[in-house]
């Protein structure tokens, strides 16, 4: 008897825990049903919260410091401001680039700065067939104006070439100790070989410099301590293998 009541009270027992169990995991199965509902809800809202630009970024004090750029998030867009460390007196400076956003400010001197921007575009493109289509595109290009936003001007001269380089704000040197010029990675002899071209941005200048040619399978280029471009890397893709190489190239 007593091994038959232990069997029973054990048979109860797995029976009590059975339902105990399928009771835990209704509520297990309906806490998950909620925190889902709930995820579902506030996906719209992380979405907003991470998507946002971060209010201010980039900044960048003159060398002199006595002002400071920085970017600012307006309405979406990167927009540019500027403004005097030690007049309080001058008023601060918003300077946004319409229909696009503002990338990145550096100053060349105490008084002047390079931005880049970037916008959309269509580009009208010709195949070897001489058929005609145009594509959407992000493009980028440099701007040089005085810190308060003053003389805005391209320092770009002229590609000679019906489409013109996407990517005109890629600035591999800032030749800090020379006033007048900047090294840029640019393809302007072929399109997508970007090589390294000197140009000057405070006389109009209508030509490039250049300093190493393009090759299509570097994508960017690095300067050493002494302005020297010594460094390339990229990737090349090889058609119909499927395959991506990263490759890397050293200037002695």
């Amino acid at each position: 008897n007593l091994v038959i009541n232990k069997i029973k009270l054990g048979d109860q027992m797995i029976k009590k825990s059975t339902r105990y169990i399928s009771f835990v995991i209704s509520i297990v199965t309906f806490n998950i049903f909620l925190c889902s509902n709930a995820f579902a809800q506030d996906v719209d809202a992380l979405a907003n919260i991470f998507g946002k630009l971060p209010e201010i970024s980039g900044a960048e004090i003159s060398p002199d410091g006595t002002k400071i750029a920085l970017l600012q998030n307006y309405q979406g867009n990167k927009i540019l401001v500027t403004k005097s460390l030690v007049d309080a007196s001058i008023p601060q400076n918003g300077i946004p680039y319409p229909g696009g956003s503002i990338d990145w400010v550096e100053w060349k001197d105490n008084e002047n700065i390079l931005v880049g921007v970037s916008f959309d575009d269509v580009v009208n493109l010709s195949s070897f067939n001489e058929y005609i289509f145009n594509v959407d595109a992000r493009l980028s290009k440099l701007v040089y104006m005085r810190w308060d936003g003053e003389n805005p001007v391209n320092p770009m001269p002229p590609v000679d070439r019906k489409l013109q380089p996407q990517f005109q704000a890629n600035v591999v040197d800032f030749l800090k100790d020379d006033p007048d010029n900047i090294l840029v990675q640019i393809d302007v002899d072929k399109q997508n070989e970007r090589g390294v071209q000197q140009i000057n941005i405070t006389r109009n200048a209508k030509r490039f410099k250049k300093i190493l040619r393009g090759r299509d399978v570097i994508q960017s280029w690095k300067a050493d301590s002494n302005h020297v471009v010594r460094f390339g890397s990229g990737t090349k893709n090889n058609y119909g293998q499927m395959k991506v190489r990263n490759l890397a190239y050293y200037r002695k």
